[in-house]
């Protein structure tokens, strides 16, 4: 676009260094860039022509930055309403020497802004996070408690902190950690802190508040190993090798939902606990989109369910009806061997009304029998359940 005359300065050529690149389809479109004081300006690229390069110039500060990004702003209306009211552009030649510079009051720039109001500013790339091991261990030994360290990063964290890294990441991981230690809801208190909040992106420390780190098991560490060994996870003997370990299958569920927020947000996580005894640290690998759709196949594995139905002669041993879910419990007839299930609720109006004398009037009872087969990480599953039954004469 040809500037009119009237907007030339002397000035000389701003010294401004490039931080970031946020477009490249190629060729710089729009740069990201900073003065010797710290001051942050947009560089975008309007025309090249001739060897010619064309540049509009902005001044922009942090919060305006965190509004483009977000789509709260677009860059037409940031250079439209530039925050110190003027826009510099500057022509450069192909070895980088100014051609022209020129000065424009936002009031005149309006009606020759080139920018399309469609233009999205591309958010800048995550970078995988540094755990600083040295200043991590150092923290766990001055608070004298093991550490677990987390940290998530994603384009929609980078403002403030959104529900599903607290409800999906934070809260699913205190899950796993009560399955492992093996503690119910009324020990979550007395034994798990959180500190070390961090609001850009999102990040926590769990501090394990109970015991003293003199009093914290071999045992205990190896519960710790195995939270790093599942986020590292990404193969089936890797699961198969935790599950052997750990007592309960609940924490598959759990980490379910952190593999499905890191997928849907394209998350990144690394996580690390502090050994204030060793004065070690033992972190992660970057789990990220990736690798969590690879996780993901593994935790969703499958296999088709076997069903059956039988007629079984027996006694009841036991009916409870005023639950949730109405139980049986059957004795088999000439044999020691009790069925116990669930009871199918359009029984429970029969059983209420019948009057049942459990361990002593014979039965025919038809079950329904489903089978689960074993998943690399869950355990071979059978439900019965009671779906008739006759009294014999």
């Amino acid at each position: 676009m040809e500037i009119q005359s009237k907007y030339k300065t002397p000035f000389p050529e701003m010294e401004l260094q490039v931080i970031e690149t946020l477009d490249f389809p190629g060729f710089p479109v729009l740069n990201l860039e900073q003065d010797v004081i710290g001051n942050k300006y947009l560089s975008y690229l309007s025309s090249l022509k001739n060897d010619i390069e064309q540049r509009y110039i902005i001044q922009v500060s942090d919060d305006r930055l965190k509004k483009i990004y977000a789509g709260e702003l677009t860059l037409k209306n940031a250079f439209n309403d530039a925050e110190n009211r003027v826009v510099f552009v500057y022509e450069f030649k192909k070895n980088g020497a100014v051609k022209g510079s020129y000065l424009i009051p936002i009031v005149e720039f309006t009606d020759i802004n080139p920018i399309e109001n469609d233009y999205v500013v591309p958010p800048p790339q995550i970078q995988a996070v540094e755990i600083n091991e040295g200043e991590f261990i150092n923290y766990s030994i001055r608070k004298g408690k093991p550490l677990i360290d987390i940290y998530i990063q994603s384009g929609n964290l980078v403002n403030n902190i959104k529900p599903y890294a607290i409800y999906n990441i934070l809260v699913p991981t205190v899950e796993i950690l009560k399955s492992f230690f093996d503690i119910d809801q009324r020990g979550v208190n007395q034994r798990f802190a959180f500190s070390n909040l961090r609001t850009k992106s999102f990040g926590f420390t769990i501090e394990i508040t109970e015991m003293k780190p003199e009093l914290f098991t071999v045992a205990n560490y190896r519960e710790l190993d195995n939270l790093i060994r599942l986020f590292n996870a990404r193969e089936k003997k890797d699961f198969e090798s935790i599950v052997e370990q750990t007592r309960k299958e609940k924490y598959i569920g759990d980490y379910s939902k952190i593999i499905n927020a890191i997928i849907d947000n394209d998350a990144t996580m690394r996580t690390a606990y502090a050994n204030p005894n060793t004065k070690t640290v033992v972190t992660s690998n970057v789990l990220d989109k990736n690798s969590a759709k690879l996780v993901k196949n593994i935790i969703d594995e499958s296999f088709d369910t076997i069903e059956d139905i039988e007629n079984i002669k027996g006694i009841f041993l036991d009916i409870n009806v005023a639950t949730k879910e109405p139980s049986f419990v059957i004795g088999l007839s000439g044999d020691n061997a009790t069925y116990k299930g669930k009871i199918e609720l359009s029984l429970l109006q029969k059983i209420k009304s019948d009057f049942i004398n459990s361990g002593k009037v014979e039965y025919l009872f038809t079950v329904k029998t489903i089978f689960h087969p074993r998943t690399t990480v869950a355990s071979e599953k059978l439900q019965r359940f009671l779906i008739d039954y006759k009294k014999l004469d």
